[in-house]
């Protein structure tokens, strides 16, 4: 189900990347949309206060981010943004 909102959000946010949490809520997956507040179209920065609201909610499973106009895989910045959090850059292709 969340691939599907995180579908119509980048659709709907189309041609500037948009972007969201995964969240574990009582073991499901669910997709919580961010505000993408970068002002340059090709990436995206989720606002620091609505993140820290998120991690409140439930236990952060992953972020979503679309590429708008470049491949699915990922960006010399996704890969170094997972470095810098220690996460794992798993790539999971939606098609818009």
């Amino acid at each position: 189900m969340w691939k599907l909102d995180a579908e119509k959000l980048a659709k709907k946010e189309y041609p500037k990347e948009s972007c969201g949490i995964i969240l574990l809520i009582e073991g499901k997956k669910v997709f919580q949309p961010c505000i993408n507040i970068s002002t340059d179209s090709d990436n995206f920065i989720i606002d620091p206060r609505q993140l820290a609201d998120i991690e409140d909610m439930g236990e952060v499973f992953g972020i979503f981010h679309s590429h708008c106009n470049a491949t699915s895989n990922p960006s010399t910045i996704d890969i170094y943004s997972c470095e810098k959090t220690g996460k794992k850059c798993n790539t999971q292709v939606l098609h818009v």
